[in-house]
């Protein structure tokens, strides 16, 4: 009757192995209280018969019920280490890979005729031609374009003094809602308004540009990185 305890337990531990490693059908819990119940109705049986026989004697059976418990508490332990015992299950390669709070985005725009990066951007969602100047220290922006873009001018202030290749202009003061080129978005864009008739194009300043992974120019190409 050993004999045979010792090969169904096996035969258990192998199946479980299986299904544990290969299928996935039964989880650590689960195995392991399957394999307490299955191991418990054996001793229960072997126990039983033998005392029916008038067999069974003390020793022996204490014996024998200390050896297979033994082999459950492995079984246990191996297949329920986490629930049982409170030791770590081994990590698995299937768990999902968080994705990423946000892509990297990359705008490439070509050198013009006369030399100037001019981006087909928008300013608060309206259409706008974007000339890009690191030499200037903010976006400023026509009064036309801020009309566009939905900004209330008859309510600016044009107190700030800004040098331009024609003199010294004034202009007021504003936060864009969003400026984008493409697939690269940046919100709230501090920037200025200049006075009508003062500014031929639309400049993407310093202000923008610092708000960016990085940009470089190469050979005919300019790259903005979000």
């Amino acid at each position: 009757m050993l004999a045979w305890l010792t090969l169904i337990v096996a035969a258990l531990a192998g199946l479980f192995v299986f299904f544990q490693h290969h299928t996935g059908v039964l989880d650590a819990v689960s195995a392991g209280f399957t394999a307490a119940g299955v191991i418990g109705l054996l001793v229960a049986l072997y126990v039983g018969a033998h005392k029916s026989r008038g067999q069974i004697e003390r020793g022996p059976a204490i014996l024998i019920t200390v050896a297979v418990l033994t082999i459950a508490a492995g079984a246990l332990w191996w297949f329920a280490p986490t629930a049982l015992f409170g030791t770590s299950a081994p990590a698995t390669s299937e768990r999902p890979a968080r994705p990423s709070d946000k892509r990297a985005v990359s705008v490439l725009i070509r050198k013009s005729a006369d030399g100037k990066f001019i981006a087909n951007g928008q300013i608060n969602g309206a259409p706008a031609d974007l000339l890009i100047d690191t030499g200037a220290s903010t976006v400023m922006i026509r009064h036309s374009d801020a009309e566009k873009a939905g900004i209330d001018t008859a309510s600016l202030s044009f107190t700030t003094p800004v040098q331009t290749a024609n003199g010294t202009v004034y202009a007021a003061s504003v936060r864009l809602r969003a400026i984008t080129i493409g697939a690269l978005r940046v919100d709230d864009v501090e920037a200025l308004v200049a006075q009508p008739g003062n500014l031929n194009e639309n400049l993407l300043g310093i202000s923008f540009l610092r708000r960016l992974a990085s940009y470089d120019v190469s050979g005919e190409f300019l790259t903005l990185r979000e």
